[in-house]
């Protein structure tokens, strides 16, 4: 078999499992796009064809969103062998949270038909070469399960017949294949229902692919017919009779098809296929299955086809980036838009990008390999945001500006200028624009069209300061633990109002910096830890514009000093006022002080425990203990600081407080917050105080009675408050509740949900990778973010998810005991 017909079939094979290929960059407005650092678009390399793909899909309701994640490389060695690879990844978003709540390896999790489906792949062909005369099915040893949608658990575990190549669900059939060594022609498709304990066979094809059609009662296929020339054929499902073909013309190769629920079928197809395995673009034409006859035909708008509106209307793709929607009724296109700026080498399509509608087909993604899918709606036609996932990482970015997601995503993205030939001339941090545009839960108010007016990105872009540090120490050695060093600043339009100095992430200094002083900035001084360390510096505008970060590298190489653990921990059942009482605040504090102080001593070479309980913990008592952790503290330690008690946002002045012992009110009184409580802003300068270079504050923020509704009025300003406090301070942060939940107290528990699934990760639940009984504090991000749901289903019926922040550097906090 020729190079050139093993690129035919692979494109074949993967079309319908990944979908149409392309790469694209995406943009918000005509001058500002949205990107991924240093993100290489390279499809093709020594003689390498990479196919990528993100295929997503959602429940019936359009609360759940999951991607398949997959990546595939052929390599055609020599004239007679190639080899291939591939990897899959899977992965649910809970549309309503904006939160991952599921993430597998290995394998996929997807919804069909509003059922929630999941599969592994323990037999994956890798990395092994085959003659180019065999056809290669690649997914083999498939374990098929139905799912749960609620609490993800398996209902039925299928396994895929050995030999079947599995090739997806399609309208609630399972669809495989086997594919013949010897005579293409001989390849089959297979259709199976399934019960709880085994598969069904109800239909093949001699086909390789095909599709079944929106009614569920027809199977459409491309193919080669007995005399090697194309058509597509139809199949009645129940009786497997053929009761339609046709031939196509010369030159015209089909791709794939699709049967309407008025029996009409859609053809894309490639008008030419050149020697070289390079292609023209995709077409489309339309045949009534009743007549046989064409009805209409559209060059060079062959692409994915997904029904919205009830079927009225349907959304196709095209290669060079452009999105139509099709009257069903009219076969005449309604709206045309190219969302897409398309740049890839010619040959068959290498990167798949793929539609999947949301609640009825009101909204769509469109979503792309490299990780970012843009949110259509299909009513205003327009783009309203754009979602960024990658592993554990994801990022909602509105068209308007505001933006909600994880630590790690927002590193990972930037915003990239254009001139007016489209050529980048600036290159930007989303971070830069996250003081003012961050909104949690921003991905379901955006379904619930509750859309802002779009900001000009490119102006506020075009106000980020800049900045420079300036030190003799710069990529130097030095043995004094305490450096001098300048910033200097310079303002566009927006006066700068602060400059924040870390030290390998972690808040050590910050000045409030006036026009006055751009050209005078005072010097800092500097304490340094063991080893490398890596300083930045940023600048803050009066509206929240930061400046890129600049940043020095010092190692300093004078005596290595162990570390200490300062632990403080404050827990509040009892409450001056005794309708905000909690059950179980106090338990957790104590368990997470005992758990850490013996699990710690290993790591650490002195723990030392600072705790308040109940009417102990007041403003000035919480204050006194911070202060005599700053005096004590040295860069090379770790501080911990745990709060099991009441969180409120004041009504007024927008800011986020420790509800201590003493506030006797929490909503509607400010001054009280004020003088009896702990603000965030508080919170931060004693983290910048304390010189510990690793910190950690955990929230563990109950809440309980009458403060239930109100908290959920202000969660979202709330989550706002502490995702700042944790990305200003440099402290990791761990918190119960996202925006509108509430903490949970189980009687069955005998804890608060968080600090139960805590301690628990703390005991050897969390340690993952190597196995190895050090507990890292993204081993307990990772397990919360995994198991707080989970708990919260099972005992409230109703998930809850906790908000993490956490850059930098990883780090062990307790070794536990084999």
């Amino acid at each position: 078999m020729s190079t050139l017909r093993i690129k035919i079939l692979i494109g074949l094979l993967f079309y319908f499992l990944l979908g149409i290929g392309q790469t694209v960059e995406l943009g918000i407005g005509q001058t500002v796009e949205l990107g991924i650092k240093n993100q290489e678009v390279e499809t093709e390399k020594d003689g390498v064809i990479i196919h990528k793909t993100v295929i997503p899909s959602t429940d019936n309701d359009g609360t759940k969103l999951c991607y398949m994640v997959s990546s595939v490389s052929t390599t055609i060695n020599t004239d007679k062998a190639s080899t291939m690879s591939m990897s899959f990844a899977g992965l649910m978003i809970d549309i309503n949270k904006g939160e991952i709540i599921k993430n597998i390896e290995n394998g996929s999790v997807f919804f069909d038909q509003g059922k929630l489906h999941s599969l592994t792949y323990s037999k994956i062909k890798y990395g092994e070469e085959y003659p180019l005369d065999e056809i290669v099915g690649l997914l083999t040893d498939v374990t098929y399960n139905t799912l749960s949608s609620e609490t993800l658990e398996p209902l039925e575990e299928i396994t895929i017949p050995t030999g079947d190549t599995y090739l997806g669900m399609d309208q609630g059939y399972i669809k495989t294949a086997r594919y013949s060594n010897t005579d293409i022609l001989a390849s089959k498709v297979l259709l199976y229902q399934f019960d709880s304990i085994s598969l069904e066979k109800v239909a093949e094809f001699n086909t390789n692919s095909g599709s079944v059609s929106q009614n569920g009662k027809y199977f459409s296929c491309p193919r080669l017919n007995k005399e090697y020339k194309h058509e597509v054929a139809v199949y009645d499902i129940n009786s497997q009779q053929n009761i339609f073909s046709t031939v196509l013309k010369k030159d015209e190769i089909p791709i794939a098809t699709f049967i309407d629920n008025n029996n009409r079928m859609y053809i894309y197809y490639f008008e030419k296929l050149n020697t070289d395995g390079k292609t023209s673009p995709k077409s489309l034409k339309i045949i009534d299955i009743s007549t046989k006859k064409e009805i209409k035909s559209f060059p060079n708008a062959g692409g994915s086809i997904i029904p919205i509106q009830d079927g009225k209307k349907a959304v196709i793709t095209q290669e060079n980036g452009i999105i139509n929607v099709l009257n069903l009724e009219t076969l005449n296109f309604e709206y045309s838009e190219k969302l897409f700026e398309v740049r890839f080498k010619d040959g068959l399509a290498k990167e798949a990008i793929v539609p999947v509608k949301i609640r009825g087909g009101d909204f769509m993604f469109f979503a792309h390999p490299n990780g970012i899918s843009k949110l259509f709606n299909t009513k205003t036609q327009k783009v309203v945001a754009q979602l960024f996932v990658s592993g554990q990482d994801w990022a909602v970015i509105a068209t308007d500006g505001r933006v909600d997601g994880t630590a790690g995503a927002f590193e990972k993205l930037e915003w990239k200028k254009l001139d007016k030939e489209g050529n980048v001339v600036s290159r930007s941090s989303v971070n830069v624009l996250f003081q003012n545009l961050f909104t949690p839960q921003l991905l379901p108010k955006l379904l619930s069209e509750e859309h802002a007016e779009n900001k000009d990105i490119a102006g506020l872009l075009d106000q980020v300061p800049d900045i420079q540090i300036i030190t003799e120490a710069n990529n130097k050695e030095v043995k004094t633990p305490v450096i001098e060093l300048v910033v200097e600043t310079e303002a566009h339009g927006d006066p700068i109002k602060e400059v924040e100095l870390y030290v390998n992430g972690k808040l050590v200094e910050a000045q409030t910096r006036g026009a006055e002083m751009e050209n005078n900035a005072p010097k800092s001084k500097v304490q340094l830890s063991s080893g490398l360390n890596v300083i930045t510096a940023k600048a803050i505008t009066e509206t929240g514009i930061e400046s890129k970060l600049d940043q020095v590298k010092v190692t300093y190489t004078g005596i290595e000093l162990k570390p200490t653990l300062h632990l403080l921990c404050i827990g509040i059942n009892q409450y001056k006022n005794a309708s905000y009482n909690l059950n179980y605040a106090v338990a957790d504090a104590m368990a997470i002080k005992e758990n850490i102080s013996i699990n710690g001593t290993t790591i650490f070479e002195n723990v030392r425990i600072h705790t308040l309980y109940n009417n102990e913990a007041t403003r000035a008592s919480t204050i006194s203990e911070l202060e005599n952790i700053a005096d004590e503290s040295k860069p090379q330690d770790v501080f911990i600081f745990f709060y099991a008690g009441h969180g409120v946002m004041g009504q007024f002045n927008e800011k986020f407080y420790l509800a201590l012992h003493n506030v006797t009110k929490l909503y509607g009184h400010d001054e009280m917050l004020e003088s009896s409580g702990l603000s965030a802003d508080e919170l931060k300068h004693f983290t910048s105080r304390i010189s510990a270079q690793k910190q950690i504050i955990v929230l563990d923020a109950c809440q309980s009675g009458g403060a239930i509704d109100a908290f959920a009025q202000r969660g979202a300003a709330e989550e706002k408050a502490i995702v700042q406090l944790a990305r200003s301070s440099g402290a990791v942060l761990l918190a119960s509740t996202g925006t509108e939940q509430y903490a949970t107290e189980f009687d069955d528990l005998g804890h608060g949900v968080f600090t139960f699934a805590l301690l628990e990760g703390l005991e050897g639940m969390a340690d993952g990778g190597l196995l190895d009984q050090k507990i890292t504090i993204k081993e307990i991000e990772a397990y919360l973010n995994d198991q707080i749901p989970i708990l919260t289903q099972k005992y409230r019926g109703q998930p809850q998810y906790p908000r993490s922040w956490s850059v930098g550097q990883d780090f062990p906090i307790v070794i536990v005991k084999p």
